[in-house]
């Protein structure tokens, strides 16, 4: 969440007296009863930034509204926290299972504009970008029924050009989708690789996805022919068809990989599909603390580690393409997301090819 284009601003008083410029704001969110505060932050005339979330169960509520207000503590002996700005929100006009990227012009009609800002007085002088996530959804199973009719469909368009070691990039929904969305700002939760193996009845080549996920699809692995959680290898063309997200994309490796390395990961990944899960809980790490302390506030049994694993999908992949001759450095501190394949390898990847999303 942001706070975007602040113009320098004076309050009135009492008297009429202007009070000095605010030295730091906060935003303050409540709906009902439920409130949240972010932390102080620094003011700047240009932006504010608060890489902070923000939970509210509407379901334990009957207001439809989502306050949000610029608050600023006054300097002087009694420090009083007091109101910039505010704006209301109706949660009834938010697209559900869909992160709403919203700019929103905020309500400064108690504040006056310093004359030297060339402001007109009737125009909002803070525009808030706030990212709202509306769900009614469970995290322990996907309901979410998309409209396939409306879905743009270009896989076709590209099935021929995939190769082993490129990505796929899953737009889903849910809780744990959610958090990884915002925390990397894209669409994308999750990420698979393209494999391209010999069919196990025909021995003709074809393609499949190796993923680490709960499966809560339900999708069939086509190789053991189950219903597993943990590492599955799909039939590329039925996954993509079939899964019930907003969206899929291809990130192509901008340089293929080389004959020895694409080998050696392609028979890492067969190994570690084999072993399943007790292999799968031992090569990967723990999330960072902060990140478990986040989670177990809302919930999720996080002593199971099979709870967090479309969370690491990402650091699965990173480490079967170092089988594959690419090194991608992670830091152990940070939580890696897809978001992160995207920004901060682009020099390993192309830009993300949409294969089917709704429109």
């Amino acid at each position: 969440m942001s706070c975007n284009e602040i113009s320098t601003v004076a309050l009135e008083g009492k008297k009429g007296k202007k009070s000095p410029e605010p030295e730091e704001i906060q935003l303050r969110f409540s709906i009902g009863k439920q409130k949240y505060k972010t932390e102080m932050k620094p003011f700047n005339p240009n932006s504010v930034e608060w890489n902070e979330f923000a939970f509210f169960d509407i379901g334990e509520c009957d207001d439809s509204l989502l306050e949000v207000a610029i608050e600023f503590e006054e300097t002087g002996i009694r420090k009083k926290v007091k109101t910039l700005g505010s704006v209301s929100i109706s949660i009834l006009d938010l697209e559900h299972d869909r992160v709403n990227d919203s700019y929103i012009d905020l309500d400064l009609s108690a504040v006056k504009i310093s004359k030297h800002n060339n402001v007109d007085k009737q125009e909002s002088v803070a525009v808030l970008h706030l990212r709202l996530y509306l769900t009614e959804l469970k995290e322990e199973q996907n309901n979410y029924i998309r409209e396939e009719e409306q879905d743009i469909f270009n896989y076709d368009e590209h099935k021929d050009h995939l190769q082993t070691g490129d990505l796929i990039l899953f737009g889903e929904v849910g809780f744990l989708s959610v958090i990884t969305q915002l925390l990397g700002n894209v669409p994308y939760s999750r990420v698979g690789m393209v494999v391209r193996l010999p069919n196990q009845y025909t021995e003709k080549e074809k393609l499949y996805i190796f993923e680490l996920t709960r499966n809560f699809d339900k999708f069939q692995n086509a190789f053991t022919e189950d219903v597993e959680i943990g590492i599955n290898l799909f039939r590329m063309r039925e996954r993509i068809h079939e899964f019930p997200g907003r969206g899929i994309w291809w990130l192509p490796l901008s340089e293929p990989l080389l004959d020895d390395p694409l080998s050696n990961m392609v028979e890492w990944i067969w190994s570690i599909h084999e072993k399943g899960l007790p292999e799968l809980q031992h090569i990967m790490s723990t999330p960072p603390q902060n990140v478990l302390d986040y989670l177990e506030v809302f919930g999720l049994n996080i002593k199971r580690r099979t709870e967090l694993w479309e969370l690491q999908s990402t650091e699965l992949i990173i480490k079967a393409l170092t089988y594959g001759g690419r090194r991608l450095p992670m830091d152990e501190e940070k939580l890696i997301v897809p978001g992160d394949l995207v920004d901060t390898y682009k020099d390993c990847f192309l830009e993300p090819i949409v294969l089917r999303k709704e429109k």
